[in-house]
């Protein structure tokens, strides 16, 4: 299985594993942490890299794919562990962009379960396509995973929540029995509320996960780091749930 590339720059992912190991070299921990919050402009790196090193890496470059990963990072906290499949008379499609079509009668319910953990602040989760609803309509439901305690659900018009401190979500993608899936497109996506662009945008990782793996590449494990970006995208069988 190819290892995923969430940043769009023409450098190998052994160059950009390579320009992070620059990058922490030449950065101090409190200038790593600044830009991992977000606080460094972009346009500063330069300043922060040692220009008379010798390295293959171009300093431009370092910039280039710290500033991919953070801008990709910025939108869809969701992460899509699935796999296309069939289930219960569903044809289900798991797109490239971690999209998902469904189609044909749902004998039983389906739902699919993509975990989530938020920090504290606003989001809104959209996706669910138009026409959704409670009861037996389609929709995409969000709960706690302590607890199995529901929040709120997606309809097709979003649904804005508040995380007051550290918490484990599912968001479920949730079919019930007889409905009838005429090649319904789900783009799941959690972004921060004050993001206003509700247009899909696949999962990238985010700052914290983003961090766990330039320590990796910190580490020398170059390896352990371009793998960390395929289990940001992908996670072990989780048990299925229904509503």
């Amino acid at each position: 299985m190819a290892l995923p590339v969430p940043f769009n720059t023409n450098l190998s992912e052994e160059q950009i594993a390579e320009a992070f190991r620059r990058a922490l070299n030449d950065m101090t921990d409190e200038q790593i942490n600044d830009l991992l919050a977000e606080k460094l402009d972009i346009s500063d790196i330069d300043s922060v890299l040692d220009t008379g090193s010798e390295n293959p890496i171009q300093n431009k470059a370092v910039a280039g794919a710290v500033s991919a990963l953070m801008d990709n990072g910025a939108k869809n906290l969701l992460p899509n562990p699935h796999t296309s499949d069939v289930k219960n008379g569903v044809t289900i499609t798991v797109n490239p962009d971690g999209s998902v079509l469904m189609s044909g009668t749902a004998t039983a319910d389906v739902s699919l379960i993509l975990p989530v953990t938020l920090q504290p602040g606003a989001y809104i989760l959209t996706g669910c396509p138009a026409g959704g609803g409670s009861g037996t309509n389609y929709r995409m439901p969000l709960r706690k995973i302590d607890g199995n305690v529901y929040v709120g659900a997606d309809y097709g018009s979003g649904f804005n929540f508040e995380v007051s401190e550290e918490t484990a979500y599912n968001v479920l993608i949730y079919v019930p029995k007889n409905v009838v899936c005429d090649n319904l497109l789900f783009q799941p996506m959690v972004r921060r509320a004050e993001l206003t662009d509700s247009n899909y945008q696949p999962y990238a990782p985010t700052n914290r996960q983003l961090y766990e793996m330039i320590l990796a590449v910190q580490s020398g494990n170059q390896v352990q780091s371009l793998q960390s970006t395929a289990q940001l995208m992908a996670s072990s069988d989780i048990e299925e749930e229904t509503r």
